[in-house]
């Protein structure tokens, strides 16, 4: 999920905006076996997995997908995160 597309895409007041990318950005993550930690990285799309905002900031990315689609002569199916087109 790109950052600058979703919240061009939400059109939300300044104040909303401006918590929801401290939100998205700037994120860091590693993986843990035991004691042992990776690197850190810097995480530059999607949005932090488990998070109560993920599913909804998912639909609100992808709600303009099925009339993507369906412009271009495909049928779409959806479901969860998983899209499929099919020609007309």
């Amino acid at each position: 999920m790109d950052h600058d597309i979703l919240l061009t895409q939400l059109g939300v007041g300044d104040a909303v905006l401006d918590w929801l990318q401290s939100y998205l950005t700037h994120r860091v993550e590693c993986v843990r076996r035991g004691s042992d930690r990776s690197t850190l990285i810097t995480v530059w799309f999607g949005v932090p997995q488990g998070s109560v905002l993920g599913p909804l900031l998912f639909i609100l990315y992808t709600a303009g997908l099925i009339d993507l689609i369906e412009g271009h002569g495909l049928r779409p199916h959806l479901y969860a995160d998983d899209t499929q087109t099919q020609g007309s």
